[in-house]
């Protein structure tokens, strides 16, 4: 049995546009299911259901959807700034089955090519840190060549003077009494020589056999096969275990599983990796304090979650959604401090 969720609340501002669905029961996040388009939105946690058709298009890449409690709310970006007369649109039943299924194909084509536009990416991050590492050892071996060079130079320097120089106390050899010319020496026995070569193997590179890995863990990841990333990721672990990209990305898999005390342990082996602390290395600092402190409000250490959100926060002041999670654990907090002193 579906039941149509509607009690639905809504406000708009001149560019966006707050979606408040309220859920009368327990809503389970694990079993929620949310779609969004340009025109459409969509909310499904069995029995309950809800579809949106929405007046006027909206910008999906500006928009947010938030899950609180006993309700889902969203921040939707308009396309363009107007005020909406209405949220939904009035449509014939059979139109609107037509319309749902081109925004379930437009969003599967588009889903596939933001995927694979990810992979080519993180290939070509991968391949130009490879490259520079390669060209980095390249001149320092050339530099121990000249130096090796300098070095030889100067002993062969060393070696002529003490030529020209004649020792006073040395002695002269006798010289060798020279050979008839007209000698001729014997003319060398031919013969063969057997030469046994040992079989070798030559394994896949380890950079290269870390890439692949990497990358069949990124195609698990996006196919919801959080195991299988996370056996990929162990495996290119063990290549490369001083790689902090694949902790974080082995961390977001256990996250997603339920295995937060593992999730834990990836995110500060990933921090320790990260040292110095750089501008480059600033986005996956912030990625890995939000999602220890994530792992630690869901096994019930909201004070340390809190103090990891927190300094995630001063890292980027302006992130919205650091900002929200915060302030929800504060509030949490107070709740519990104030149902304790009862």
């Amino acid at each position: 049995m579906v039941i149509t969720l509607r009690d639905i609340d809504w406000t708009q501002t001149l560019d966006s546009v707050i979606i408040r669905v309220i859920f009368h029961g327990n809503l389970e996040p694990k079993k929620l299911d949310i779609f969004t388009h340009r025109e459409f939105v969509k909310i499904h946690s069995p029995p309950f259901y809800r579809e949106i058709f929405l007046m006027h298009p909206i910008d999906e890449g500006q928009s947010k959807c938030r899950v609180l409690d006993n309700e889902v709310r969203f921040t939707l970006k308009k396309l363009e700034p107007q005020n909406w007369e209405n949220l939904e649109k009035e449509m014939e039943k059979t139109v609107k089955i037509q319309m749902k299924e081109s925004f379930v194909t437009d969003s599967h084509v588009q889903h596939e090519a933001e995927v694979k536009s990810k992979i080519e990416k993180k290939a070509v991050i991968r391949r130009k840190d490879i490259e520079k590492v390669i060209a980095h050892e390249s001149d320092m071996r050339k530099q121990i060549e000249e130096i090796n060079k300098e070095i030889c130079r100067e002993e062969n320097a060393k070696i002529e003077k003490l030529r020209v120089l004649p020792s006073p106390t040395a002695k002269r050899l006798p010289e060798k009494p020279k050979a008839p010319v007209n000698i001729v020496p014997e003319v060398r026995q031919q013969g063969n020589i057997v030469v046994n070569f040992t079989e070798r193997r030559f394994p896949t590179p380890k950079r290269e056999s870390q890439i692949i890995w990497s990358r069949n863990a990124s195609e698990f990841f996006y196919k919801k096969n959080y195991l299988g990333a996370i056996s990929a990721l162990t495996t290119a672990i063990q290549l490369t275990p001083d790689c902090y990209d694949l902790f974080l990305e082995r961390s977001a898999s256990h996250l997603a599983i339920g295995n937060f005390q593992r999730c834990i342990e990836d995110c500060s082996r990933a921090y320790e990796l990260l040292s110095p602390a750089v501008d480059s290395n600033l986005p996956a600092r912030i990625q890995c304090l939000a999602r220890r402190g994530a792992a630690l409000c869901k096994i019930g250490f909201m004070s340390q979650g809190l103090n990891e959100l927190q300094a995630a926060l001063k890292l980027s002041p302006g992130n919205e959604d650091l900002q929200n999670d915060v302030k929800m654990i504060e509030e949490r907090l107070l709740q519990d401090s104030d149902t304790d002193s009862n």
